[in-house]
């Protein structure tokens, strides 16, 4: 039986080491989420060497010189600020085709950039579809709820915004 012994705050650690111990929390977390709320029971093993896995991963990434990670991970951002006076409401969906969860999130700004408030949820539903307009629903509500009147929704799921703002809700 292997055991480890940390001291706090951990200032005795490596990188190594502590990325280790962040992974494995985070995989103690899942398991434990897997179990409360599916039933199932995952292998200790399991658990322990997936987060040697990812601490090795993290490890070998951490090493590259950071031209490469820049290079390689970057992703263009751009963001417009609404008009003065607007709030905009960012909605996005993430859907998982085969048990149908969907993980939805919203984030209110002003025109300054400023963030308001947001919401996230997770929800069982039918299609990508569908959870890409209940994320619009869920930012329309969370905006009420924060006092805003005139806002922007904003997804990337072109076919819901051209719906909604054609009013065309047929298939």
């Amino acid at each position: 039986m292997m055991a480890i012994y940390f001291s706090l705050p951990f200032t005795d650690l490596s990188p190594y080491q502590l990325s280790l111990l962040a992974f494995l929390c985070w995989n103690l977390w899942k398991a434990r989420n897997e179990w409360i709320f599916r039933g199932i029971s995952m292998n200790p093993i399991e658990v322990w060497n997936g987060a040697e896995q990812k601490a090795a991963e993290f490890s070998k990434i951490s090493s590259l010189p950071p031209e490469w990670i820049a290079s390689s991970f970057a992703l263009p951002f751009s963001w417009t600020p609404p008009p003065e006076g607007t709030t905009k409401v960012n909605c996005d969906a993430s859907f998982l085709n085969s048990s149908k969860e969907a993980c939805i999130a919203v984030v209110i700004r002003d025109s300054l950039g400023n963030i308001i408030g947001g919401a996230s949820k997770a929800v069982f539903i039918a299609s990508a579809s569908v959870a890409e307009a209940l994320v619009c629903r869920l930012g329309v509500i969370t905006a009420l709820r924060y006092g805003c009147s005139k806002i922007i929704i904003e997804s990337n799921n072109r076919g819901v915004i051209t719906r909604l703002s054609s009013g065309s809700f047929s298939n």
